[in-house]
């Protein structure tokens, strides 16, 4: 994990969109420096929408996105020339192999040819797809399609790397191996990773970011987010009978059974039962936390 600070920039200005009467984010602000940044939140959150608005691939309703005080909806082209970015859709073109994929994003990026071949080689041999360069993309797994997609976003050395679910189809050695290319990354650029998968981002985020319903409910380290449950989490036993009754009345982010017995973790305000156990949070409880809306 890298230290926060640097001269870049990126700053969120009381940032909306809605359609219609219905917001998808609603006046967001916060400031980002170069590290790491985790964007979670449940599904309608708003993330992907936020990626989009940063990216350009739509308009806000409201507020503006400032890189280095400067407005990138004004930078423009400039602003893209600096900007890396995995979408969470895998829209490849099946026909073209993996090498002639990279040499046409590296034609857009503006590469020049000698640049663009060492380019290529370093993304490519970083996600490690070296030995299935020449293969037709239509014939690639998930996984490699995915990795791909992670090569032409890091090719031309962004200052900004947007990364949305970028770990999807990926097997647990290769999430392993994007996680620490990450953070090999991180120490020039402001990386921000949307994902559903909390532990992909636990140790390698400088921060989090944590939306729901299009509003930012918390942004602090993992420290500062797990502080807030010191005190709110317990693990309690209880008869399978009536294991379903607690989970009506608590929030409940574990359930481990043992014959007729469920040891249940339970995140409340107050001791659950006499024979409660404090336990240490974690992040998964901080989200659930969150995301549940139950505590507001």
């Amino acid at each position: 994990m890298v230290k926060l600070g640097g001269t870049k920039q990126l700053t969120i200005e009381n940032l909306s969109k809605s359609y219609g009467a219905k917001f998808a984010i609603n006046k967001l602000n916060f400031s980002l420096r170069q590290g790491v940044y985790g964007l979670i939140g449940p599904n309608g959150a708003g993330k992907t929408t936020l990626l989009n608005i940063i990216t350009g691939n739509i308009h806000p309703s409201s507020g503006r996105v400032m890189y280095k005080n400067q407005d990138v909806a004004l930078m423009g082209h400039d602003f893209r020339q600096i900007l890396g970015y995995t979408p969470q859709q895998q829209a490849l073109y099946p026909d073209f192999t993996a090498e002639r994929f990279m040499y046409y994003i590296a034609a857009l990026r503006g590469l020049k040819k000698r640049d663009a071949v060492k380019q290529i080689n370093w993304a490519i041999e970083q996600v490690d797809l070296t030995s299935h360069v020449y293969k037709r993309i239509g014939a690639m797994s998930g996984g490699m399609k995915q990795r791909l997609l992670i090569a032409q976003a890091i090719l031309a050395d962004p200052e900004v790397l947007i990364l949305d679910e970028p770990t999807a189809g990926l097997d647990p050695n290769q999430r392993i191996a994007i996680r620490n290319l990450i953070g090999k990354l991180a120490d020039e650029r402001i990386i921000i990773i949307s994902t559903h998968v909390v532990s992909d981002v636990e140790y390698i985020a400088n921060e989090f970011l944590i939306l729901r319903d299009g509003i930012l409910l918390a942004q602090s380290d993992r420290n500062g987010l797990v502080e807030k449950l010191n005190g709110k989490v317990y693990e309690i036993e209880t008869s399978t009978d009536e294991m379903e009754s607690v989970m009506e009345h608590y929030l409940v982010s574990n359930v481990i059974h043992n014959g007729n017995i469920a040891k249940l973790r339970v995140i409340s305000h107050e001791p659950p039962s006499s024979s409660g156990i404090s336990k240490t949070p974690t992040l998964d409880d901080v989200c659930l936390f969150y995301f549940s809306g139950k505590y507001d």
